[in-house]
């Protein structure tokens, strides 16, 4: 059982929820630690679990996976979004998405599209584009370096 603990001036505590290390600190006293470490318990343990591996340790590419299959087959206009996201699973060289069109209930819902992942075969680039392709700041380097990144607060993206 984790127990708050003086740090300098103050108390803090460390705490594993599911997984999770957590750290609070700056309380004055060690109840006031203990009620903030019950109620974060309460919090984190009340809320539903997250899917995969956590908002910190998934990568975007998996993440985009996951989405495609939960959620695409009950959207009408997954085709658009099966565009961008198959941009990010090329570049990080992971099966892309493929729709089908059905139409069928499932579970109470409308069915719109059938989600496979297939390997996609190496694409060839017509000779005319392979200049504009090595000098354009998004090619496949900085698109796979970017979509590698796990999904974080707010720093996940750079601004530009």
């Amino acid at each position: 059982m984790a127990k708050p603990f003086q740090e300098g001036a103050g108390w803090a505590f460390r705490i594993r929820i599911r997984g999770e290390a957590l750290y609070r600190s700056g309380f004055k006293s060690k109840t006031e630690a203990a009620r903030a470490m019950d109620a974060l318990k309460a919090e984190r343990c009340a809320a539903p679990a997250q899917s995969g591996r956590g908002a910190h340790r998934t990568s975007v590419g998996v993440a985009f996976s996951d989405y495609a299959r939960e959620r695409l087959p009950y959207l009408k206009g997954a085709s658009q979004d099966v565009r961008r996201i198959n941009r990010y699973l090329r570049a990080l060289r992971l099966p892309v998405v493929e729709l089908t069109p059905v139409t069928l209930v499932k579970e109470g819902r409308r069915v719109y599209w059938d989600v496979t992942f297939v390997e996609e075969p190496v694409r060839v680039i017509p000779a005319s584009l392979t200049a504009h392709r090595h000098r354009s700041p998004r090619t496949g380097i900085a698109w796979a370096r970017r979509a590698r990144r796990a999904i974080g607060p707010a720093n996940s993206w750079p601004a530009r």
